[in-house]
């Protein structure tokens, strides 16, 4: 199981209450949240939580091993808790953990685990992988997960804490975690990130037909981990791909664009996508903002798609996918600008192609109709041939005496003065 970090937790808030103490106003100021996780039965709190602090039913006691839970023995209610990073003894207002040191380094921290309810609680406490999700959010790996990132490099002082209620004389109850960070000798130099957890599990009850469900509430700091070396930024777009949906006969249809966002440097970047579709000419523009990525881990992909309604068929249409590399959250600028990719596609409608298809077929068979009608010449009448053949050498062809014989009389005859015969001149040749 992961938990998704919600939106707008990520900038922390003061808990105003004025019976709570420094250190509850402290304990509020959690400004990198890793989990929250709120059943809809929280949504009855009296009064609004602040960053950092997450609400649940009070959870029945739970026997045996397993996830720790309280009961404030009143039969029901809420318990609030959070998380924070501490030093000096006490919650300090950083919100999040970060170092920056060489390969093989070790680094100490701590973190507090707060109680706001007004009945003891016990706090699983747990590191964990951090990453990317599908849509770009930073996704938080579950207790049960190997640990595989920058989370196996996050060692606690406790994993299980017990807290105290919390009073109007002595404020919420706390405890500090000690947090140990071991960076391997072989870590690539760049970005990772992890995060600390408290975890408590409300245990549900078993309907008709229907097993207990579990809900593990958390909460929790971000561990950025910077190992010093070769810093290198980067950003691509990849894979840009396009689908044309037809509307109505001639009229407009609809667009889509998918395209991938890949980090293919070794530190954190925000990126704010944008997509431009043009017609010939840059005819009929279109233009749609992406989701942002508030932080694109290295080697991390994201894919996004845009659709853009009432593009005409028009035929070639040129989509420019833009990204730009901001600051990612709690980060600096990593200097890359904006990125582009491109990608042309042929917008038609089903019935332009079946028109073209007709009017092809139309004049083809106009074509063949026409040569099948018009008269052939193949040359002169047989008897033109046969009356103008001269005799070749070997005899083959006829006499001038059988040619003579067999052409009919006309007034154009004329007697030979040597032989007394009648001569026939040369047919005029065909023209």
């Amino acid at each position: 199981m992961r938990t998704r970090v919600p939106d707008g937790l990520d900038d922390g808030g003061v808990f105003a209450h004025r019976t709570r103490p420094a250190v509850a106003r402290a304990a509020a100021v959690a400004a990198l949240v890793v989990g929250l996780v709120v059943p809809a039965a929280a949504a009855h709190a009296a009064q609004p939580l602040p960053s950092g602090v997450a609400a649940a039913p009070k959870p029945a006691p739970s026997p045996g091993p397993g996830p720790s839970s309280a009961n404030d023995g009143a039969g029901g209610g809420r318990i609030t808790f959070g998380m924070t990073t501490a030093s000096g003894g006490t919650t300090d207002a950083r919100g999040f953990i970060a170092v920056n040191a060489p390969a093989g380094s070790v680094l100490y921290d701590n973190v507090a685990v707060i109680n706001l309810s007004d009945a003891p609680l016990a706090v699983d406490v747990y590191a964990a992988d951090v990453t990317n999700g599908s849509d770009g959010a930073l996704d938080v790996a579950a207790s049960t997960d190997k640990k595989q990132l920058a989370g196996g490099w996050v060692t606690l002082g406790e994993t299980k804490v017990d807290l105290a209620a919390q009073s109007s004389k002595a404020g919420p109850g706390f405890k500090l975690v000690p947090v140990t960070i071991t960076i391997p000798k072989d870590a690539e130099p760049g970005d990772h990130l992890a995060a600390v957890l408290a975890s408590v599990t409300a245990q549900g009850k078993p309907g008709e037909n229907a097993p207990a469900v579990n809900l593990e509430h958390r909460v929790g700091v971000r561990v950025y981990v910077t190992v010093q070396g070769s810093i290198r930024p980067g950003l691509s777009i990849k894979d840009v791909r396009t689908h044309f949906r037809p509307g109505s006969t001639f009229g407009p249809g609809s667009l889509d664009v998918e395209y991938t966002l890949t980090n293919s440097g070794n530190v954190r970047v925000g990126v704010k996508p944008s997509v431009r579709a043009t017609g010939p000419f840059g005819t009929s523009p279109h233009t749609a903002d992406g989701t942002a990525v508030a932080e694109l881990l290295p080697h991390s992909s994201v894919t996004q798609k845009v659709s853009f309604d009432g593009v005409l068929p028009a035929g070639l249409e040129n989509v420019v996918v833009s990204a730009a590399a901001v600051a990612a959250q709690g980060g600096s600028d990593p200097g890359i600008g904006t990125v582009h990719a491109s990608s042309w596609t042929w917008l038609w409608t089903w019935v332009l192609p079946g028109l073209l298809l007709v009017a092809g077929g139309v004049v083809t068979g106009f074509r063949v109709r026409r040569r099948r009608s018009r008269p052939g010449v193949w040359g002169p009448p047989e008897e033109l041939w046969a009356a103008s053949t001269p005799a070749g050498p070997s005899g083959d062809g006829p006499s001038a005496a059988t040619a003579a014989a067999a052409a009919p009389p006309t007034g154009d005859t004329a007697a030979s003065p040597a032989t007394g015969t009648e001569t026939t001149p040369d047919p005029e040749p065909v023209r």
